[in-house]
């Protein structure tokens, strides 16, 4: 199978080889089945001909995946990705809102991104991916909104809001108010990986920073 995962990569000119969510490919297999993927991407790697360079992410269980083949495990290095928490990442948040807000056409004031960032922050389950997707979300929202009002004869296009982040979340999620980190005003107690207001999750609460230890930021 490697050689022709090779050959096809070759044809295509490319040297880099990322594999997403790598673990999918690991998790539904057996031992044997293990192996000879591992075997694969040695082979990749080892090539005389046209060596791969592989990128694989993935969650915690790729690791103890591939540090079981140590053949593989020896020609990776193994680079950690952290979450985001509040007291570090809320600047960088919060100039993220402003940069897909300007590149919408949509006002969005210094005051507010104070407030909004930390809330996104836990809205994404302090994952940077999932925090893009819900400024994403909102900005829609406001997008539309704004187009509906096309008719009338307002000057300029309202700016982003809470309130659209609220919406945005509500309609993903289907959570009521209190469980809305955009609404609920102990906005840090709220499960972000909540919907319809289910049952509170009580697995994989290890897999992300607590809220609790850091700073409230509105």
């Amino acid at each position: 199978m490697a050689h022709m995962v090779r050959d096809q990569l070759r044809l295509m000119g490319a040297k880099v080889l990322h594999i997403d969510e790598a673990h999918h490919i690991t998790q539904p297999a057996n031992s044997i089945q293990i192996k000879k993927i591992l075997n694969t991407f040695k082979c990749l790697m080892i090539d005389d001909e046209w060596p791969i360079g592989l990128i694989l992410s993935g969650i915690p269980e790729l690791r103890q995946v591939l540090e079981g083949e140590r053949q593989v495990a020896r020609r990776l290095a193994f680079v950690p990705l952290a979450g985001l928490t509040v007291a570090s990442d809320a600047r960088k948040v919060g100039k993220i809102v402003q940069q897909l807000a300007g590149l919408a056409k949509l006002g969005f004031s210094t005051v507010q991104t104070d407030v909004l960032a930390p809330r996104i922050i836990h809205a994404g389950g302090y994952q940077l991916g999932c925090a893009i997707e819900r400024i994403h979300e909102a900005i829609r929202v406001r997008l539309k909104r704004n187009l509906s009002r096309l008719s009338t004869d307002t000057p300029s296009p309202d700016p982003l809001t809470l309130d659209d982040f609220a919406t945005a979340y509500a309609r993903k999620t289907g959570v009521e108010a209190q469980d809305n980190p955009f609404l609920a005003h102990d906005w840090e107690a709220t499960d972000p990986f909540r919907v319809l207001n289910g049952p509170q999750r009580t697995d994989d609460k290890g897999d992300r920073p607590s809220p609790r230890s850091t700073k409230k930021g509105g």
